[in-house]
């Protein structure tokens, strides 16, 4: 059984708003540990001394360039390691746990171990945006993938399966390494009383003939990533995976082109984004 009695967190910052402390806010108290990577390309003075004043067991590390999410997660899990930690908590900045619910969730670790000796990951349910729960009769659930966000990374499933793909920079980092998590046997546990909120930018609520419908509105850069790193994810575990792989292609050909131009702001821009991110797959083969 994983022990669970030494467990540091870590959020990856990229020019965050003030509501940042606030989400860590929500989490220091239960966890040992704050590593904070800050991926942003200027500092902020403020934010520092306010880091240290609240927030005193931290480390605050500022890398004076966007690494990408992959290199900051590998920096904080290397140091969870060599500090002795077991798990570690990854957060994103526009993320919170409420009603202390997180100390719920570690409480919950010997449980979960002790049904699933072999759990690479515990997640929440995610919740964007505060939109309506969805009720689980069942209290665990295994899963495929996981958001980064909120998440228990046993650390010695992480020694096993190697650091994050930092090739893939960001989005599909984290499907990417659920998906190595598996294939070493590893499971993916939601305890699904446990809820995270997390915002997701400019995520909006569109209807289509009564039909609701989430719009990312996802610039153009982030849609070169989601498409060029899911096609990169679908093809390097299709064996495994092959219900991912098909809607990675689903996503690609039809409902990612569908939303842009239905519902969302420079829609040219971001079609030839999709286009440039299948065609630098391609040629990277």
């Amino acid at each position: 059984m994983v022990p669970f009695n030494k467990i540091a967190g870590c959020v990856v910052l990229y020019h965050p708003n003030s509501t940042v402390l606030s989400n860590i806010d929500s989490y220091y108290n239960n966890i040992d540990y704050l590593i904070v990577v800050d991926n942003s390309t200027t500092s902020d003075t403020s934010l520092i001394n306010e880091l240290n004043s609240f927030f005193p067991n931290t480390v605050y590390l500022f890398l004076n360039q966007n690494a990408g999410i992959a290199a900051a997660l590998n920096i904080a899990c290397k140091i969870a390691v060599e500090k002795g930690y077991s798990w570690l908590l990854t957060m994103d900045q526009d993320s919170n746990f409420k009603d202390n619910q997180l100390s719920e969730m570690i409480s919950n670790i010997p449980i979960i171990t002790s049904q699933f000796p072999d759990v690479g990951i515990i997640t929440p349910q995610h919740v964007l945006h505060e939109q309506h729960i969805p009720k689980v009769s069942a209290k665990y659930t295994v899963r495929n993938i996981a958001m980064t966000s909120g998440n228990l990374l046993n650390l010695y499933a992480f020694k096993e399966c190697g650091p994050f793909n930092e090739k893939l920079f960001m989005d599909f980092v984290d499907y990417e390494y659920c998906l190595r998590l598996r294939k070493s046997n590893y499971k993916i546990i939601q305890d699904n009383a446990i809820h995270l909120n997390h915002s997701l930018g400019n995520y909006k609520i569109r209807k289509f003939f009564k039909q609701k419908i989430g719009v990312s509105n996802h610039n153009a850069q982030r849609r070169y990533y989601m498409t060029r790193n899911s096609l990169y994810v679908a093809f390097k575990y299709l064996r495994q995976d092959r219900n991912f792989f098909l809607l990675a292609l689903w996503n690609i050909v039809f409902w990612s082109p569908f939303i842009i131009v239905s519902f969302e702001k420079n829609k040219l821009s971001k079609l030839k984004s999709i286009y440039k991110g299948v065609y630098h797959f391609a040629v990277s083969k």
